[in-house]
């Protein structure tokens, strides 16, 4: 008896089917996850959110529930999924297969597609800042307000001090701001 929590590929192809399973060994094969994370762990569950593309332009999302009995020698998987399958489909497999393997959380990088490499191309790098005597910037500070749920926003307009931190700055309003 092992106590240790294993996830089979015999448990994956009787849960989800052989066909699925062959699709979606294709899919982890080819690195269409992008995404796999345990969300939620016990004795004998894990819970699993992940994202494997597929042929809608978004990726599907995959909520997985991996429920081992009590001997560990196999386990139930309760996979939804946002395909129009919706159930224990090939993404659930490859989500299950990316888990089986160890390989959580960030699993494959895009290249060019990621929208922080778009935004890190919106302002290139400068090699020395740009000295227009001034140097102030607007800093935003959110406050609770008295009523529940809501926030107040005070705009401060300071400036980076010489050796680090920010100066006391001064108060300002949404009215006294000018666009250039």
């Amino acid at each position: 008896m092992t106590n240790e929590k294993k996830l089979l590929r015999s448990d994956i192809i009787k849960e989800c089917g052989a066909s699925f399973y062959e699709r979606g060994r294709h899919y982890y094969e080819t690195g269409l996850v992008d995404q796999c994370k345990v969300t939620s762990e016990g004795a004998l569950f894990t819970q699993l959110n992940a994202t494997v593309e597929g042929s809608a332009s978004s990726p599907y999302k995959q909520n997985i529930r991996i429920v081992w009995r009590p001997d560990f020698r196999s386990a139930d998987i309760e996979g939804s999924c946002s395909c129009p399958i919706g159930y224990n489909c090939k993404h659930v497999v490859a989500a299950c297969l990316t888990y089986q393997n160890g390989g959580l959380e960030e699993v494959r990088k895009k290249s060019g597609s990621s929208c922080l490499q778009w935004l890190d191309s919106l302002n290139p790098q400068v090699s020395a800042p740009q000295n227009d005597g001034l140097n102030e910037f607007i800093a935003y500070i959110l406050k609770p307000a008295r009523a529940i749920n809501e926030l107040t926003i005070d705009l401060i307009v300071t400036k980076e001090k010489k050796y680090g931190g920010l100066s006391k700055g001064r108060k300002t309003s949404l009215h006294n701001l000018r666009y250039s």
